[in-house]
């Protein structure tokens, strides 16, 4: 589930990312909204991971 959680935050910087470069107005903000629930999407898979596993340790 971290990881899904983790995908979804490289999309919403590519949502984000592609609101940036739109010309059009209504584009950006649409996408900037949609990058927003993105990432509330995966705080929440993060934190429902979190009550299912113990953290993960830093990767060395």
């Amino acid at each position: 589930m971290h990881d899904t959680a983790e995908a979804l935050e490289e999309s919403e910087a590519i949502l984000h990312e592609s609101a940036e470069r739109s010309p059009d107005e209504r584009t950006r903000r649409r996408l900037h909204r949609l990058g927003d629930e993105v990432t509330r999407q995966a705080e929440a898979i993060d934190q429902r991971a979190d009550l299912l596993t113990p953290p993960r340790s830093p990767q060395r």
